[in-house]
C-alpha cells in the first residue's frame, strides 16, 4: 500500500500518482522528459507501475518541461497487482502537475485530468507562451500483458492536417528543426517541427541560427538508502573546483552546471562510507549528460569514482543533426583555384579556314614575330596542303643544303680559299690569272741593290726593264 487514502489496512492497493513515481526514481531508466518548445508533437507508449519489469522498453511516466517548477507528468493508472484498487481513473491516463521542485523534491500535486481512448486535455497558454498543448489519449490496450497507453502530446495552434511536408509552412523558429507531415500516428497527419536540429553534446543557438559546443554539464543522481554519504564535484584542469554537491535527501535529484570554459574537466562522485550507492542498502546510479549527450554514468563503485570530459570550443559553429531550413550558401568548403594548370590568357579569335599569315599571341608560350627568313634544315617528311603564305615567283634551282654564310655575287671558277697570309719577297715567275683580291702589302721587306724600272705586267710575256730618265 502506498499512498492509501482510504486508511484502512484491509484495502487500499493503489501507487503514487505519476509526479511521486518520477520523483523517487524507483524505476530505472524507465522515464520520458518532453520539452514541447522544441519538438512540438512527440508520441509515447506508457505501461503501468502494477506490471512494470526492467525487461520492457516502455517509459512509466513522462515529464512535460515548462521551463518553471510547476511541470506536468503523465501516466497510466493499470488496475492490477499492486496498483488493483484505485479511488479512481482505472485504467485510464492520467495527468498531474506538480505546485513546485520540477519532480525533482518535495511539493503539493495535483490531478488535473484522467482519459479514456480518444480523450484530450487542454492547456490553452502552455508556460506562459500564448500557444496551447494539447495531451491525447489515443489508444489503451488492455487485452496484452502489460497493458499499454498510446499519447500524443502536440503543441501550438498553428498545426494544421497535412498528407505531406509540403502542405507545412516554416514557423520561423530555428532551434525545432524543420517544418514536416507527420503521419505516423494517423491519416492525414498533423504539421509538426522535427525537433533540435543539433547533434548530442552541442547547443542550439537561437540568435545565431547554429548549432556550437555544449557549455554546460547535467548531473541525474538517484542516492541508495544513505543519501547523506553521497557528494560530488567538478574540477578543472588545474584542480580547482567549479562546482560540487553533498546533503542529499533520499530520491532524485538534478543539477545543471552552466557557463563552463573551454577546457578538460574531471566529475567525481563520492561515498563516505565506501560501498558505492548500489545495490545494498538500495539502487543508487548517477549521470552526466551535456546537451542530451552521456559524459559519464555509473552506480557501483568504491569511495569514488572519477571521469574526465573536455567542454569544445563554442567559437566555431558544429554542423547540424537535421538538414538547415536554408541551403548553405556554396556546394564546396574550397573550391579549387583553377581547374587546369596553366589556362589559356582568353579565347583566341575565330579561327580562319587555313593557316593564319602571322600566328596569333595566345596559346603558345612564345609565338614567332613573322615567318622565319630561313627554310627549314630539309624538306619536311610530309608537304604542306597548301602553299606558303609568299610562294616563289618561279620554280627555283635545287635549293643548298643549307643556307651559304655569305652568297657570291655570281658562281666563281672556283675562286681562292683566301687571300695568303704574307706576300712573296720576290716577284713570281709567272704572273696569276687574275688580279690577287687584295694587294701584297708595300715596300718589301729588303729593298733591291740598284733601282728598278716601272714594272708592266702583260700576260703571257716575259718581264722588261726600261732605263730611267735622268732628270
Amino acid at each position: 500500500m502506498m499512498g492509501n487514502p482510504l486508511y484502512t489496512d484491509e484495502i487500499g492497493k493503489m501507487c503514487f500518482n505519476p509526479a511521486k513515481n518520477w520523483q523517487l526514481g524507483w524505476y530505472g531508466d524507465k522515464y520520458v522528459e518532453v520539452d514541447p518548445l522544441l519538438n512540438s508533437l512527440s508520441l509515447h507508449t506508457l505501461v503501468g507501475i502494477g506490471e512494470f519489469n526492467e525487461q520492457q522498453q516502455q517509459p512509466v511516466v513522462v515529464k512535460i518541461e515548462t521551463g518553471t517548477p510547476k511541470d506536468y507528468f503523465v501516466g497510466f493508472n493499470r488496475a492490477v497487482g499492486p496498483n488493483a484498487q484505485n479511488d479512481e481513473a482505472d485504467n485510464e491516463v492520467t495527468i498531474v502537475q506538480v505546485e513546485g521542485g520540477e519532480g525533482h523534491h518535495y511539493a503539493q500535486s495535483y490531478l488535473k485530468a484522467h482519459l479514456l481512448t480518444g480523450e484530450s486535455y487542454t492547456i490553452d497558454n502552455f508556460a506562459n507562451t500564448g500557444q496551447p498543448l494539447t495531451i491525447k489519449a489515443t489508444y489503451i490496450n488492455l487485452s496484452t500483458s502489460p497493458g499499454t497507453a498510446s499519447i500524443q502530446i502536440l503543441y501550438g495552434s498553428d498545426l494544421h492536417e497535412c498528407e505531406s511536408s509540403d502542405e507545412c509552412s516554416d514557423d520561423g523558429i530555428y532551434c525545432n528543426g524543420v517544418e514536416m507531415c507527420d503521419t505516423s500516428a494517423s491519416f492525414p497527419g498533423a504539421c509538426v517541427s522535427s525537433g533540435d536540429p543539433c547533434q548530442l553534446g552541442s547547443k542550439c543557438s537561437e540568435t545565431t541560427q547554429s548549432c556550437t559546443a555544449c557549455d554546460e554539464v547535467t548531473l541525474e543522481l538517484t542516492t541508495d538508502n544513505y543519501a547523506g554519504e553521497t557528494s560530488w564535484d567538478i574540477k578543472n584542469n588545474f584542480g580547482t573546483i567549479i562546482d560540487s554537491g553533498n546533503n542529499y535527501g533520499i530520491g532524485t535529484h538534478t543539477e545543471t552546471i552552466s557557463n563552463l570554459q573551454e577546457g578538460a574537466y574531471t566529475f567525481t562522485i563520492y561515498d563516505a562510507f565506501g560501498d558505492g550507492i548500489c545495490c545494498s542498502y538500495g539502487e543508487g546510479s548517477y549521470k552526466v549528460m551535456s546537451c542530451g549527450k552521456t559524459l559519464a554514468q555509473g552506480s557501483s563503485f568504491g569511495s569514488s569514482e572519477s571521469t574526465e570530459f573536455t567542454i569544445e570550443s563554442s567559437s566555431t559553429p558544429l554542423p547540424t543533426a537535421n538538414p538547415t531550413n536554408q541551403p548553405t550558401n556554396a556546394p564546396t568548403s574550397q573550391p579549387t583555384n583553377t581547374p587546369t594548370s596553366q589556362p589559356t590568357n582568353a579565347p583566341t579569335n575565330p579561327p580562319t579556314a587555313g593557316p593564319t599569315n602571322q600566328p596569333s599571341n595566345a596559346p603558345t608560350s612564345q609565338p614567332t614575330n613573322a615567318p622565319t627568313n630561313h627554310p627549314t634544315n630539309a624538306p619536311t617528311a610530309q608537304p604542306t596542303n597548301t602553299p606558303t603564305n609568299p610562294p616563289t615567283v618561279t620554280l627555283t634551282n635545287p635549293p643548298t643544303t643549307t643556307p651559304t654564310i655569305q652568297p657570291t655575287n655570281a658562281p666563281t671558277n672556283p675562286p681562292t680559299a683566301a687571300p695568303t697570309s704574307q706576300p712573296n719577297t720576290t716577284p713570281n715567275s709567272q704572273p696569276t690569272n687574275s688580279p690577287t683580291v687584295q694587294p701584297t702589302n708595300s715596300p718589301t721587306a729588303q729593298p733591291t741593290n740598284s733601282p728598278t724600272g716601272s714594272l708592266q705586267i702583260l700576260p703571257h710575256r716575259s718581264l722588261q726593264i726600261l732605263p730611267r730618265r735622268s732628270l
